[in-house]
């Protein structure tokens, strides 16, 4: 998370609250401190469903990094926090993960949104890995 406005940001929580997979991790890595950030992530999730993590400002990189270091799952995914998630898609990648053994990446189901309500889809790609 980084310098994303509020309502982005809470159009991007509340399509991860949403998500019907239930064994899912959600960490949120603030790329700086953000006392407004954090202050609207605890009021979506409860302190048990989530980890929040604040580091200096690194850039992305440093994020996903350190986001990752701290994860427990089998399979990692980086969500951008201007992104909007549809209903399904972590069970989607899931099922496309466990469907396709030899399948080393997903991408898609999700959409990219603005402050002026610009959205911009993705499709669901599948990349192997030989």
């Amino acid at each position: 998370v980084y310098k994303v406005p509020p309502m982005v940001f809470k159009r991007c929580l509340m399509s991860l609250v949403e998500q019907d997979y239930e064994n899912k991790e959600i960490i949120l890595v603030f790329d700086g401190p953000d006392k407004n950030g954090v202050a609207i992530a605890n009021a979506f999730f409860n302190q048990a469903d989530i980890k929040i993590l604040e580091i200096d400002h690194q850039g992305a990189c440093a994020a996903r990094n350190a986001g990752f270091n701290i994860s427990n799952g089998e399979i990692v995914s980086f969500f951008n926090s201007d992104y909007i998630d549809k209903p399904g898609m972590v069970r989607m990648w899931v099922d496309a993960l466990q469907e396709n053994k030899d399948c080393g990446f997903v991408y898609g189901g999700y959409e990219y949104n603005s402050s002026r309500r610009h959205i911009y889809s993705s499709f669901l790609i599948l990349i192997f890995v030989y």
